[in-house]
């Protein structure tokens, strides 16, 4: 007689997300993630020659004489912190532009892969595959802003992880050690959001989330108050900590820490009284193209695809809401600005990638539909970028004078377009390299004018418009320019000026168009299998 043993298994309960705690534990990515960031570096490949913009071509001059000087950052002025400077400090040791643009393909990978990592530990890993894609999306895309490599850039991987520390401190605490109850996590996201503010100082974005996240954790009971204390307490010394050796950085480098504190906020006060935020039609015409981009990228779509979220399956989820905050506080520091550049859309793309995630997990149908919509918009606009044939009249402009100018030249631009001087090779006796700086700070043009008529004025003098043109025939440095200065050459809408007793050659015009991405492609293929064979 056989004995049949039947075991009874009691059936486990379903495991209940908590809401405020990540759903699973964290754990390495998988390879969509992985996937998602080589796209994204991918994407960026075909644009590393591309002439350098204003803001790469300015930072890259004012980085490469950062020493003790009469101005903030040795010769020059900027409205930036410090560490976006030692940002493009490092780039210039290491190469110049090529090293720039590598290191804006190393920051979007890190960027996407702690995303992932992020909504992993949020909701999964089909929200991670999510998250990790919109991430790579936006950051490719000509839509989102998120071509130049600039501080909205440079800031985006310590907005990630301060964030992803941000989630990981909510965790519940492991071990009997009296280390378990040092809030390491808070301490990290604290310096994360020291280092973005002090690339972009408005790019506080992780501390938005954090105090919203962990606020509310306390509020609905999912925290302690004594444990909101100790990561409020984490988060203020880890951000202290990182200041503190970005200070003495900056002591070391010769650059004041008032006069970064000035650069970084009240100036910018100063700067929206004395531009006057929406009386310029130039102002507006930004306005618009910015609103066209915002709508055209698809962001939109996923931030309502968040607030659906919040206001249904994840309504009582401090995470969601605090994501929605961070994007609130995203669009007003955008419209904050004041001048409207594409590049401040770079800023909503993590919280939008991690809103897309939890809608992904809350709202699979409808997420994936918008997300596809995101993948075509940035899909067209890619490729229309990559066969379109782009414009710099700046750096155009300079290389034409690098050509004929002598090593101890100088230049002065008026007003802006930095990159002049960077192609040129030749330094200014004039500080302020950027438009905004010189109508605040020198409103007036006293400082400018002094320089011309000083023993240290230009060799070549360029006006980057027909307003600056008519500036310099009509206005107040209208006497100045036509007593020792006079016109060379008209180069992609650049109008030169040379001082007069110099003899120089005269710059030639060149192409004003650089070819596309995709032909400057085919010639580097060509030359590299020119060698092999």
């Amino acid at each position: 007689m056989t004995a049949t043993i039947t075991a009874r298994t009691t059936p486990r309960p379903p495991v209940r997300e908590t809401p405020g705690r990540p759903a699973v534990a964290a754990g390495r990515p998988g390879w969509p993630v992985w996937l998602a960031a080589g796209l994204a570096v991918l994407l960026r490949l075909p644009f590393l020659g591309v002439l350098p913009g204003p803001d790469e071509g300015g930072f890259m001059a004012l980085a490469a004489q950062w020493h003790p000087g009469p101005s903030l950052y040795g010769a020059y002025w900027v409205d930036r912190p410090p560490l976006l400077v030692t940002a493009f400090l490092a780039a210039d040791h290491a190469g110049g532009l090529l090293a720039l643009r590598l290191l804006g393909c190393v920051v979007v990978a890190l960027t996407v892969v702690v995303v992932g990592i992020t909504a992993q530990r949020l909701a999964g890993r089909g929200a991670a595959t999510v998250a990790a894609v919109v991430a790579a999306l936006l950051l490719a895309s000509p839509l989102a802003g998120a071509g130049p490599v600039n501080g909205e850039l440079l800031a985006m991987p310590f907005t990630a992880v301060g964030i992803a520390l941000a989630v990981a401190a909510l965790q519940p605490r492991t071990g009997r050690s009296p280390l378990a109850s040092v809030p390491w996590a808070a301490a990290g996201a604290g310096a994360c959001t020291a280092a973005a503010v002090l690339v972009k100082q408005n790019l506080a974005d992780a501390a938005v989330f954090a105090a919203i996240a962990w606020v509310l954790a306390c509020v609905t009971g999912r925290l302690r108050a004594r444990r909101l204390l100790l990561l409020v307490a984490g988060a203020v010394a880890g951000a202290v900590a990182l200041t503190a050796v970005v200070a003495v950085w900056t002591l070391a480098r010769g650059t004041s820490l008032g006069g970064v504190w000035f650069a970084m906020y009240p100036f910018r006060f100063h700067a929206s009284h004395a531009t006057g935020v929406l009386t310029s039609p130039t102002l507006q015409y930004r306005l618009v193209h910015l609103t066209e981009l915002w709508l055209g990228s698809g962001v939109p779509l996923l931030m309502l695809a968040l607030a659906w979220t919040v206001a249904g399956p994840r309504r009582r989820d401090p995470v969601a809401w605090a994501l929605l905050g961070t994007l609130a506080f995203g669009m007003v520091s955008i419209m904050a600005g004041g001048s409207y550049w594409s590049h401040y859309l770079v800023e909503l793309v993590v919280p939008v990638a991690l809103g897309a995630g939890l809608a992904a997990r809350a709202r699979p149908r409808v997420t994936t539909g918008v997300v596809a919509l995101v993948a075509v918009a940035a899909a067209v606009a890619w490729g229309h970028l990559l066969v379109s044939r782009t414009i710099t009249p700046g750096a155009v402009a300079g290389r034409s004078i690098s050509r004929v100018a002598h090593p101890r030249d100088t230049l002065v631009t008026v007003f802006g377009e930095a990159n002049t001087l960077r192609a040129a090779g030749l330094h200014s006796p004039y500080p302020y390299l950027w438009s905004l700086p010189a109508r605040t700070l020198d409103p007036h043009a006293a400082l400018l004018r002094s320089v011309l008529r000083g023993t240290h004025a230009p060799t070549w003098l360029v006006a980057s418009g027909h307003v600056e043109v008519r500036r310099l025939r009509h206005g107040l440095l209208g006497p100045v320019v036509r007593a020792d200065f006079h016109r060379v050459a008209h180069v992609c809408g650049r109008t030169i000026y040379l001082h007069d007793g110099v003899s120089r050659a005269t710059p030639a015009a060149g192409r004003c168009a650089a070819p596309s991405p995709l032909t400057w492609m085919g010639h580097q293929w060509e030359r590299q299998w020119g060698r092999q064979s």
